[in-house]
C-alpha cells in the first residue's frame, strides 16, 4: 500500500491509496522514512486533491493516533481545547525534524492552522490563538515565561530539547505568516519570546551548556532508542542553529522579503 501511495499511478488511484493508508494503517506501523516520504509526496504533488485533501485526511488521522484518540469510544470522541493544543507536539515525536526539517516544519504549521480552525478562532487575531494555545499546552510549547526550562538537563533529553526548540520556531513562523498586522505579530512575539537582550543571554547559556558534550551524550542513552554519538551531536548542532534562526523573529514582519 505504501509503495502504491508513493508510486506514479493516476491521481484517483493515489488518492484512494492514501485514504486507505490514513484510515487502515497505524501511524506506528510505518517507519519514520515511510512517514516522511508520504508527507513529502503529498506536499510536492501538483494535484490539489493530493496536496490538500489527502494531506489533511492523513494529518487528521495521525493527530488522533499520536494523541491516543484512535482508541477512544465514539461517545468520548469530542476533543477539548488542551488536546487540540497538545496534538502537534505529540505528532512531532513520530517525525524526523533533524534530517527532514522542511517537511516537518511545514506539517507543524499546517497542524497549528488546523488547531486554530478547530478552536473556532480563524477570525480572531493570531495572538489570541497563541494565548489560548500557551495556556493549554504550556508543557509542550516553549514561550516567553518558560523558555528557561530548556536548560534543565534533568527533565529533557537532547532530542526532546531539539524538538522543543523546533516546535517553538514553527509556532513563531506560523504567527509571522498568519498575522495580518504588525501589532498582531508584535503581540505574538511578546507571548512567545523574551526580550532580545534576555534571549541573547539565554542563547549564550545554551551554547555554553552544549559544550559539555559528554554530559549530553550520557543523557541521550536514557532514551528508549538511545541516540548514537553522531546523532546526539547532530541534535545539539540542530538545536543551536534553530535558536540562531529565532533571532530573525525579532525583526519586523516582512523584513528582507
Amino acid at each position: 500500500m505504501v509503495e502504491m501511495a508513493l508510486g506514479n499511478a493516476e491521481t484517483k488511484v493515489l488518492r484512494a491509496a492514501l485514504s486507505r493508508l490514513a484510515k487502515d494503517v497505524d501511524l506506528k506501523a510505518l517507519s519514520i522514512t515511510q512517514r516522511m516520504e508520504l508527507l513529502k509526496s503529498m506536499m510536492l504533488s501538483g494535484e490539489p486533491v493530493i496536496q490538500s485533501d489527502a494531506l489533511n485526511e492523513m494529518l487528521s488521522e495521525w493527530l488522533d493516533e499520536a494523541s491516543g484518540r484512535d482508541s477512544v469510544s465514539e461517545e468520548d470522541s469530542v476533543w477539548d481545547t488542551a488536546e487540540y493544543c497538545f496534538a502537534p507536539a505529540r505528532l512531532l515525536r513520530f517525525l524526523e525534524p533533524l534530517n527532514e526539517e522542511k517537511t516537518a516544519h511545514d506539517l507543524m504549521v499546517i497542524a497549528f492552522r488546523r488547531c486554530r480552525k478547530n478552536l473556532l478562532m480563524q477570525n480572531a487575531e493570531v495572538h489570541e490563538f497563541v494565548k489560548t494555545f500557551v495556556e493549554n499546552a504550556s508543557d509542550v510549547m516553549t514561550h516567553s515565561r518558560n523558555y528557561k526550562n530548556l536548560l534543565n538537563r534533568r527533565q529533557l533529553t537532547v532530542l526532546e530539547q531539539a524538538n522543543a526548540v523546533f516546535i517553538w520556531r514553527c509556532m513563531l513562523d506560523f504567527c509571522k505568516s498568519e498575522s495580518t498586522s504588525e501589532a498582531d505579530w508584535i503581540e505574538c512575539r511578546y507571548r512567545l519570546l523574551p526580550t532580545l537582550h534576555t534571549f541573547c543571554d539565554f542563547v549564550t547559556k545554551m551554547f555554553h551548556h552544549n559544550k559539555a558534550g559528554s554530559t549530553l551524550i550520557s543523557v541521550s542513552t536514557h532514551l528508549a532508542h538511545p541516540l548514537t554519538i553522531g546523532e546526539t551531536r547532530n541534535a545539539i548542532v540542530h538545536c543551536g542553529l534553530l535558536l540562531l534562526l529565532l533571532l530573525f523573529c525579532y525583526l519586523p514582519r516582512g523584513y528582507g522579503q
